[in-house]
């Protein structure tokens, strides 16, 4: 191998870093956000504690609304006070004294939180799980572009078709993404 084909081949790699560092940020921040955000509450909703959370009392700071409140199962068991909701969003709508069918926990120690288990609730859950997959998916096809560019060489057809197939794949990633989190 001479010297100028050397220089290339280290050029090739030197582009490949950013994609591959940047995708692989993605892909870390979609797969944290997908098990904390998603499987953690699909193990409650699944696993958890049936019962009904009333909303006790708010606090607004800026934009965000923090709620605390009392979970009482169903079947008189199981009552926790200061209970948090999974997701801030889970108590909008409900004022305080309001309450609707949650589970939580089976451990259902002190700082446990209900996770909000009615039709509308599960269906923000689940697009919030197709959110997080699709940017754990879109980091994924980072790093592959990252890969791409440090092996492709100029005219290679095949190359050239994985990369156009690689654009569709983080489009639709990304579309992922996007709506999950918005419908989430």
């Amino acid at each position: 191998m001479d010297q100028r084909t050397d220089g290339r081949q280290e050029a090739r790699w030197k582009r490949a870093v950013v994609p591959l560092i940047v995708g692989l940020a993605l892909g870390f921040t979609g797969w944290t956000g997908f098990s904390g955000k998603y499987l953690d509450a699909r193990a409650v909703v699944d696993r958890g504690v049936p019962g009904r959370y009333t909303v006790d009392a708010c606090d607004r700071i800026r934009s965000s609304r923090f709620c605390s409140g009392t979970f009482r199962s169903d079947d008189g068991r199981v009552t926790r006070r200061y209970v948090r909701p999974f997701d801030e969003h889970d108590t909008d709508g409900v004022d305080p004294g309001g309450a609707y069918p949650a589970r939580l926990p089976a451990s259902g120690g002190p700082g446990a939180e209900a996770v909000r288990a009615d039709t509308g609730a599960l269906d923000r859950l689940r697009w919030r799980g197709v959110g997080w997959g699709g940017l754990g998916l879109l980091g994924v096809v980072v790093a592959a572009f990252g890969v791409l560019a440090a092996v492709r060489r100029p005219g290679e057809n095949a190359r050239m078709a994985l990369g156009c197939l690689l654009s569709l794949a983080g489009v639709a990633s990304a579309g992922m993404w996007a709506v999950g989190l918005s419908l989430g």
